[in-house]
């Protein structure tokens, strides 16, 4: 049953291990490059990014100098993001979490928590377990940033199509909403179907 496979590593190791990962870029994300500019995070501020894949986000922000780790359940990838940022003499952290189970000593640790591609990576009916537990992980004033896709109406999947509107409304039980972009600086295939949406935790 698909709720059941999405839920085990084994599944996601066979996607990286086969390149079969469609939704990784490949590269960092033009969209959080532009947003570290724009934010001016404190350097004492300490960064989540979860479903981080390969890294490339993770070692581009720890090249800025910031505390970061990023999350995955996938051991397999997490292995291959250390030994990028070792070849690259990054200090970046990669810990093995799953997100949809608890979050213990992570819990209210975190400034920032990012998100992309992971939120449709799950099934539906564990969507919102997986939103709590990401705000569970932001300290008190702390902001979740989502780059939301796919927008659209779809069956089946991963990538599971995300309705806008019962997104904004899960986000609104944990804080407000700051800033919802439409054009957040896109690649080709995925422009208008994202949106970069930053959340205040209360």
């Amino acid at each position: 049953m698909i709720i059941t496979l999405l839920s085990e590593p084994r599944f996601w190791d066979s996607k990286y291990s086969t390149n079969s990962d469609r939704w990784s870029l490949n590269t960092t994300t033009p969209a959080f490059v532009r947003l570290l500019e724009e934010e001016k995070f404190d350097p004492f501020s300490k960064i989540a990014f979860i479903g981080c894949g390969k890294g490339d986000d993770v070692i581009y922000y720890s090249g800025k100098g910031l505390d970061v780790t990023g999350f995955d359940f996938s051991e397999s990838v997490l292995r291959a993001a250390r030994n990028k940022a070792s070849d690259q003499n990054m200090k970046a952290k990669f810990i093995n979490l799953d997100l949809l189970k608890e979050i213990g000593k992570y819990a209210n640790s975190f400034d920032y928590l990012f998100e992309y591609v992971t939120f449709c990576a799950v099934h539906p009916n564990h969507v919102p377990l997986l939103i709590k537990n990401s705000f569970g992980m932001l300290k008190s004033g702390g902001k979740l940033i989502s780059l939301l896709f796919p927008i659209e109406k779809r069956i089946g999947g991963p990538p599971f199509g995300l309705e806008l509107d019962i997104f904004l409304e899960m986000f609104t039980k944990f804080g407000e909403i700051i800033k919802i972009e439409a054009n957040p600086g896109s690649i080709k295939p995925r422009i208008g179907r994202e949106k970069l949406i930053v959340i205040k935790k209360r």
